[in-house]
């Protein structure tokens, strides 16, 4: 039987277990599925699993009762549903921390936790780079005081301390000669399950830049251009984009004698709205004089 606890994505959970009920009865069928959860509508079945539409709280009771899940498993499949279909990233995130409670998602999945942590708070990327600091204490309190008054004491030591574990239980560090060294030189966002959690990570650690702009000039750099750009030519621009931040990840982060620890965040984004289209005629003369251009900003 196909454990629901296996899964982060209830269509995929629903597309598995129709595979898994078809392959031992060929007369299963939508229809079949649709009858045991008091559905009367057949194809709304499909259009689910197809992702057409979204369960509603309305329907999602009766696939739970359809499936013929047990009371945990129907509470976890309920809760996954709605963390899915969250369109609010704070919500999203509180959904993920219940799915992580139940007990038969813990020992499916037994560093899913470490893993949300790693990729959802912004100081466990900071204390995986600060071990490579020259000035980096062993292990114990020293280097969990270190930690927190290095971050300007906006983590206690005691969060350095369960940052330092997590990291080490998911094998990012390792002990050795009594201090913590780094096992990967280069840690990416793995997607999938945990890339909401980027996604809060990357939210976090840009309101943190907002705190940068008391700081002296020499400890920062800010600058920002607003263009006006073909539609064809934003995929190749997200693109450099992405090769430019590894590049340059790769060219100044210094593993071996390193004093420093920086942020560097990239944002591309739309400042208009592409599906408002004015129906009227565009007056304006089409002069050279008129064409625009790129306003830099730079601080």
């Amino acid at each position: 039987m196909i454990n629901v606890y296996e899964y982060m994505d209830y269509r995929k959970f629903l597309m598995d277990y129709y595979s898994f009920k078809k392959n031992s009865n060929p007369l299963y069928s939508y229809a079949v599925l649709a009858r045991d959860a008091g559905i009367t509508s057949r194809g709304l079945v499909k259009l689910i699993l197809d992702g057409k539409r979204n369960l509603s709280l309305k329907t999602l009771p009766k696939i739970i009762q359809g499936v013929k899940f047990s009371k945990e498993e129907g509470k976890y499949f309920f809760t996954l549903v709605r963390f899915n279909q969250a369109q609010n990233l704070n919500d999203k995130n509180e959904l993920y921390k219940q799915l992580l409670k139940f007990s038969g998602k813990k020992k499916v999945v037994a560093l899913a936790e470490e893993q949300y942590n790693i990729y959802s708070k912004w100081y466990y990327s900071a204390i995986y780079e600060m071990l490579n600091l020259n000035e980096c204490p062993g292990d114990g309190v020293e280097l969990y005081t270190w930690i927190s008054k290095k971050l300007f004491e906006e983590i206690t030591p005691k969060q350095a301390r369960d940052a330092i574990a997590d990291l080490e239980r998911i094998k990012l560090i390792s002990l050795c000669q009594g201090k913590f060294i780094q096992n990967n030189d280069y840690v990416e966002n793995p997607g999938g399950k945990v890339n909401f959690a980027a996604q809060i990570f990357q939210k976090k650690v840009i309101e943190k830049s907002l705190d940068t702009f008391e700081r002296p000039l020499e400890q920062r750099e800010i600058s920002g251009v607003t263009l006006a750009i073909k539609k064809e030519d934003i995929p190749r621009a997200k693109k450099f984009i992405s090769e430019f931040t590894k590049n340059f990840n790769f060219d100044y982060c210094a593993h071996a004698s390193a004093d420093h620890v920086y942020q560097l965040n990239i944002q591309f984004y739309e400042l208009t709205d592409r599906n408002f289209t004015f129906s009227g005629k565009n007056q304006r003369d089409a002069d050279p004089q008129n064409s625009a251009e790129a306003i830099n900003y730079e601080n």
